[in-house]
């Protein structure tokens, strides 16, 4: 490491159709600004950039055709005794910016058990044999459809949305009060045929576009739906989203995503850490492969009131809040320093990568600005000394 325990990174875009275009993008900022790109074109969709070992995407050492991943191997004391013990010669979690232009899919993601189900059966669609929780802190305004929804306000949302009944048919007729009647209503929509459910979806987006403040459900929601339908105008996704809560962050707000949760963000951008997987299992809103019958199966079918979707950080110091889920794979640190200081970037017993989202300065000898990114060895402390405001996201692994 050219700085002590420091090794800047080389880090890769991720152009999926959902992704906001262009220079609209804070992907493609941080990566154009962060020299991870050498230009942006208006047209195209900049979706993700990661940061980690993963092998679809793997980061590289800058200045070298050597990744992260494989220095790591030739130095897995870098990683700190305590990751080593638990995850052993890897490094446990993967970091992404997201800027979202369009709906992603409706998904979920499984724990380690199923994963390795999954990965054996059908390694092309499921990559790895590793769970995939996540926390998603939004940097912009984000939106998101997260968990189900209290049973009796799905209840109360389909007294005003007939063409919903009309899909769910004989069930509208029984009672929705446990994770049994959940599954069962929710199996019944998603699985509906198009014959059934195309003609009422068509229905619903006609009445809501002809008055969408008199329609039996919120405004806002009914605004959401039509927004969904539009990038997705046949999908039975567009009918799950009523299903679940519709939430919006302001920035530093976050979403803890545990396994076997459905949800899909809808538009934004957010920092997203998650346990070092790319296994998805969607099931609508997406032209991917969609695996029903698996999400229908894995889901927890907990219902949670949007009062506590949130997941709240913790004050460390003045200038830090960590956001720490009750897992071991990762964690993250939101750091703000002003100007015209030293801070001192205090060791921990994890590797750690650290993302610059504007400001500069120095890492100790190494300059810092908007998408800088470098990975820091476990047990190191190091100064970081501003010129400008600087904010930074720290994700580590709480072992």
């Amino acid at each position: 490491m050219g700085e002590v325990g420091v090794l800047e990174l080389t880090c890769h875009v991720q152009k999926y159709h959902w992704g906001k275009r262009g220079p609209s993008s804070l992907v493609a900022q941080l990566a154009l600004d962060g020299n991870h790109l050498e230009s942006v074109d208006e047209s195209t969709s900049y979706a993700e950039l990661w940061m980690g070992t993963h092998p679809s995407c793997p980061s590289q050492v800058r200045g070298t055709d050597k990744t992260l991943a494989s220095y790591i191997t030739e130095h897995p004391e870098c990683l700190g005794s305590g990751v080593q013990a638990v995850f052993g010669v890897q490094l446990p979690f993967l970091f992404k910016v997201l800027s979202v232009g369009a709906p992603l899919s409706i998904q979920a993601h499984p724990t380690k058990v199923m994963a390795k189900k999954l990965h054996e059966a059908r390694s092309d669609l499921y990559p790895d044999s590793n769970h995939k929780p996540e926390i998603a802190i939004a940097l912009t305004d984000f939106e998101a459809f997260c968990s189900f929804r209290p049973l009796q306000e799905i209840t109360n949302l389909l007294k005003g949305l007939p063409e919903l009944q009309e899909v769910l048919g004989p069930l509208v007729e029984q009672s929705l009060s446990s994770k049994a009647e959940l599954h069962t209503w929710f199996k019944a929509v998603i699985t509906a045929p198009a014959k059934v459910f195309l003609p009422q979806l068509n229905k619903l987006t006609e009445r809501l576009e002809k008055n969408v403040e008199t329609v039996g459900i919120p405004q806002e929601l009914a605004s959401v739906f039509l927004r969904v339908h539009k990038s997705y105008p046949n999908d039975i996704g567009c009918f799950v989203i009523f299903f679940l809560n519709y939430v919006k962050l302001k920035p530093g707000e976050a979403l803890f995503l545990a396994a076997d949760e459905p949800h899909a963000y809808i538009y934004g951008d957010c920092v997203e850490c998650m346990a070092c997987s790319d296994n998805v299992v969607r099931a609508g809103l997406t032209p991917k492969h969609k695996d029903v019958e698996t999400l229908c199966a894995m889901l927890s079918y907990n219902s949670v009131p949007l009062s506590q979707v949130r997941f709240p950080a913790v004050s460390t110091n003045l200038q830090t809040c960590c956001y720490s889920p009750p897992i071991s794979d990762f964690a993250v640190n939101m750091i703000k320093i002003m100007p015209n200081t030293n801070f001192l970037l205090k060791a921990i017993g994890s590797a750690s990568i650290l993302l610059v989202i504007q400001g500069e300065g120095k890492i100790g000898s190494l300059k810092l600005h908007k998408g800088s990114i470098f990975f820091l060895a476990a047990e190191k402390a190091h100064t970081i000394v501003t010129t400008s405001s600087v904010f930074l996201y720290q994700a580590f692994c709480p072992v």
